[in-house]
């Protein structure tokens, strides 16, 4: 299987999903919009079905200037790849790590998949294993 690239709007909080803000099995109509508009761009770029683990690139480019918090977009791409079998689930037995940046311009939301098994990622990996090998592990004090 080869790397993928799937172009989407850009998507709503993990905040703003569900009505009232918090999980009730009752997705808000800004989610709905969003999932709706997004299958069918997936769709029509005829993205491919990843059989095994995968690794995911993300980039973000948002519509304003407002901070934001990366992990709360997340939620809804991947549960939209996984409703459109693009990966077969988003827990850590299929989805082995994913990455997220930001920009400035191009596309709302780029994501790039490729299985975890691929050694294209291979030197990012060695990296931060020698930088977290680097950083001293605080020692805890004996009572």
């Amino acid at each position: 299987m080869t790397t993928v690239r799937i172009d989407l709007p850009f998507p709503p909080s993990v905040h703003g999903l569900y009505r009232g803000g918090r999980w009730r099995g009752d997705i808000s109509p800004e989610y709905k919009a969003w999932r709706d508009h997004a299958g069918l761009m997936l769709n029509r770029q005829s993205a491919p079905s990843f059989d095994g683990p995968v690794r995911a690139f993300i980039r973000f480019v948002p519509p304003d200037n407002r901070k934001r918090d990366g992990d709360n977009y997340v939620k809804a791409i991947f549960d939209l790849l996984v409703s459109h079998g693009v990966i077969k689930a988003d827990d850590r037995s299929i989805l082995v790590s994913h990455y997220v940046e930001w920009e400035t311009d191009g596309p709302p939301c780029t994501v790039v998949i490729q299985p975890a098994d691929d050694d294209t990622w291979q030197p990012i990996g060695d990296a931060i294993t020698r930088v977290m090998a680097a950083i001293p592990m605080p020692q805890r004090k004996s009572a």
